[in-house]
C-alpha cells in the first residue's frame, strides 16, 4: 500500500473512529501487516477471522477499530473476536488454508507511547477528543509513519484450524413482546411459550448459555503461536 492510499484509509478510519489518537492507526498498521504477510486481501465477506487479544475498557483498545478497517473483519460480520488477554496483538486466520499469522506490538513501542504527552493526558482521565489536537495528531502521524520493524513483531505463518459457526436465517416472533428474534436465541418460559432472552431475563442478567463472545475462562479456540 503506497503512502497516498495509506493516508486515504487512515482518514476514513478517523471518520469512523471518532477522534485522533495513536491506537487506531496502530491497529490499522498491524492488520495490514498481518494481511500482507499472510498473503490475503481485505475480506469482503466472512472468510477471514481476526482474533484481537484486547479486552473491554482496554487502554488504547482503539486499535481494534484499525484492525477492522485494515482486514475487513468486523463485528457486524461476526469474524472478529476479542480474546480478553489484555494485550496488543492480533492473529489473522485464513480458515480456507488453515493458516494464520500473529502480529504483536513491540514492548518498546508501547512503552514509548505510554510516555507520550498524549497518553499522559489520557492516563490523567482527559477524554481523547478534549486533548490538544496538536498532541493527538503528533501521536497519530508518528504511528502512521514509523517503519513496521519499529512497531511490530511478526510470527511466521503457522497452522491454525478454524471452523466458524454456521450463519442462521431461522427467525420467529417472541410470544411476549412480538419482536422477530433469531430462533436459536429463543427460550421457553414457565408457561411453555417461546420468548426472546430480553423477555425471559433482564438484559443486565444475561444468561451465560447465550453469551457468544467468550472470555478466556470459556474460550476453546487454539492459542495463537507466539513464535
Amino acid at each position: 500500500m503506497d503512502e497516498r492510499e495509506m493516508k486515504e484509509w487512515l482518514e476514513l478510519g478517523l471518520k469512523f473512529h471518532g477522534h485522533v489518537c495513536g491506537g487506531m492507526p496502530l491497529g490499522f498498521r498491524a492488520g495490514l501487516l498481518a494481511r500482507e504477510t499472510l498473503g490475503v486481501e481485505r475480506e469482503p465477506n466472512s472468510r477471514l477471522v481476526a482474533l484481537a487479544e484486547t479486552g473491554e475498557y482496554h487502554l488504547a483498545g482503539c486499535w481494534v477499530d484499525g484492525i477492522m478497517l485494515a482486514t475487513g473483519c468486523t463485528y457486524g460480520k461476526g469474524n472478529i473476536h476479542k480474546l480478553f488477554f489484555g494485550k496488543w496483538a492480533v492473529t489473522l486466520v485464513d480458515p480456507g488454508r488453515s493458516r494464520a499469522i500473529r502480529v504483536s506490538v513491540r514492548n518498546d513501542a508501547l512503552e514509548q507511547a505510554f510516555n507520550s504527552p498524549f497518553l499522559k493526558q489520557r492516563l490523567a482521565g482527559v477524554p481523547p477528543s478534549e486533548i490538544d489536537q496538536n498532541l493527538a495528531r503528533a501521536q497519530f502521524d508518528s504511528v502512521a509513519a514509523a517503519p513496521n520493524d519499529r512497531l511490530f513483531q511478526v510470527s511466521a505463518p503457522f497452522n491454525f484450524e478454524w471452523k466458524s459457526p454456521e450463519t442462521t436465517f431461522a427467525v420467529q416472533r417472541c410470544a411476549q413482546c412480538g419482536e422477530i428474534t433469531v430462533t436459536r436465541h429463543m427460550r421457553v418460559n414457565a408457561e411453555g411459550k417461546a420468548v426472546c432472552a430480553a423477555c425471559l431475563h433482564s438484559p443486565f442478567d444475561y444468561p451465560e448459555d447465550l453469551v457468544v463472545t467468550r472470555g478466556p475462562e470459556g474460550c476453546c479456540w487454539p492459542t495463537p503461536d507466539k513464535t
